[in-house]
């Protein structure tokens, strides 16, 4: 279990790492979204949209740093579910809605979106139960666990085009 444990904390740190590259690279778009899709003013989204970069971009760092990671982990959690709470909100309302969550600002939110957060909020929740990795394995190892953390987190950001391929 140590070692799933040890999968995702690589896929949580690269999500992260994902969310904030994304954010960040398509920034403009990020803070239009806000603005378009959930009412922020352009103050609002200008403090929200940096905000959370920082906040995505430092809990990757301190997870690929291995560094205060069960409270990095429960941070995640919550940040996961106030934000997957806080979209569906507006996404029941309206669901037309964009958030840009990993740079796909041109496609509104879908449910596999929601179902991707889901997964992440789920694994999140495992590595608190479960813990870190209390065993010392070598460099090998770490690659294997990271890369395959690095693969999952690219199948569960793209899980929606994922989901439209299987579907045609």
């Amino acid at each position: 279990m140590e070692l799933i444990s040890e999968i995702i904390r690589w896929l949580i740190g690269f999500i992260l790492f994902g969310a904030a590259w994304a954010k960040g690279f398509n920034y403009g778009d990020f803070k239009m979204n806000l603005v378009s899709s959930f009412d922020f003013t352009g103050r609002q989204s200008s403090i929200s949209s940096i905000s959370l970069i920082t906040v995505e971009a430092t809990l990757s760092i301190l997870l690929f740093a291995n560094l205060f990671t069960y409270w990095v982990m429960l941070i995640t959690l919550v940040l996961f579910v106030v934000i997957t709470l806080f979209v569906m909100s507006f996404w029941r309302r309206d669901s037309s809605i964009r958030c840009n969550c990993f740079g796909k600002s041109e496609r509104p939110v879908s449910v596999w979106d929601f179902f991707r957060n889901g997964l992440i909020i789920v694994s999140t929740g495992l590595y608190i139960t479960t813990g870190s990795l209390n065993e010392s394995i070598d460099l090998s190892g770490h690659l294997l666990l990271a890369s395959t953390g690095l693969l999952l987190s690219i199948f569960l950001i793209n899980l929606d085009d994922v989901m439209m391929i299987l579907k045609s």
